[in-house]
């Protein structure tokens, strides 16, 4: 949520309703609940997708202009969740876009199977399901997100 501050409040300032959140066991300084362990792109999907259908039910938001923004593993997620809810969707800012951790689950577990129940990535461990969901999903989802671009 705080590496985005920044931009919600620009975007604040020239009358967006901004909304800046933390995904569930999202990282170090989340402010949220959940555990790191049990956390995934889908959990992240999940919360967004949350978020989304929240603030579609305040009185002051044009639910035909939601744009959404994400970066790194968040631009994924927002590109994931874009890409389901096109018709919801006005357009999406991604920065910083993480497509690469498909890549590279894949560059450290030759299958599933070989994935354990936890496991470190750029300095996180994360659980057994963060590796399985990207390696089960990932590729189906770089299909619907084309369809957005």
């Amino acid at each position: 949520m705080d590496r985005v501050k920044g931009y919600g409040e620009a975007f604040a300032e020239e009358d967006y309703v901004t909304v800046c959140f933390d995904f569930c066991g999202g990282g170090w300084a989340s402010r949220s609940g959940g555990a790191l362990l049990d956390m995934s792109v889908l959990t992240e999907k999940a919360d967004l997708e949350a978020v989304l259908e929240e603030v579609k039910q305040w009185d002051f938001v044009d639910i035909g202009s939601i744009y959404l923004m994400g970066n790194s593993q968040g631009g994924l997620v927002t590109a994931l969740a874009a890409a389901e809810h096109k018709e919801e969707i006005r357009a999406v800012i991604l920065i910083y876009l993480a497509f690469c951790i498909y890549d590279d689950v894949h560059a450290m577990f030759d299958s599933p199977e070989e994935i354990p129940e936890t496991h470190s990535l750029l300095g996180r461990r994360l659980g057994n399901r963060y590796f399985v969901d990207i390696w089960e999903k990932i590729l189906i989802w770089r299909f619907l997100i084309s369809g957005i671009f």
